[in-house]
């Protein structure tokens, strides 16, 4: 743990703080569960799994979204393309 706070001056100079050894266990867990499913030791499923439309309020919002983007480009022209009103 301290050869890898010792390398941080080497690989993240402009970093704001040093690294404590919290942050090194808490790295080392975030990239053992990444690695985790990139080798397929742990599958997306069960409470893993992402489900849109049983997230409904989510779903609810980014179709909102869409929508006002849509009317905002049609109506004022926010990103300047030729579907721009007037």
């Amino acid at each position: 743990m301290q050869k890898m706070i010792a390398l941080q001056k080497e690989y993240w100079p402009e970093a704001k703080r040093a690294f404590q050894p919290i942050d090194i266990e808490y790295l080392s867990c975030e990239c053992r569960k990444y690695y985790s499913y990139v080798n397929g030791t742990k599958l997306f499923e069960g409470k893993n799994v992402f489900n849109l439309f049983k997230n409904k309020k989510i779903l609810i919002v980014i179709i909102i979204i869409i929508f006002f983007l849509i009317w905002a480009e049609l109506g004022v022209g926010i990103f300047g393309t030729r579907f721009a009103g007037n």
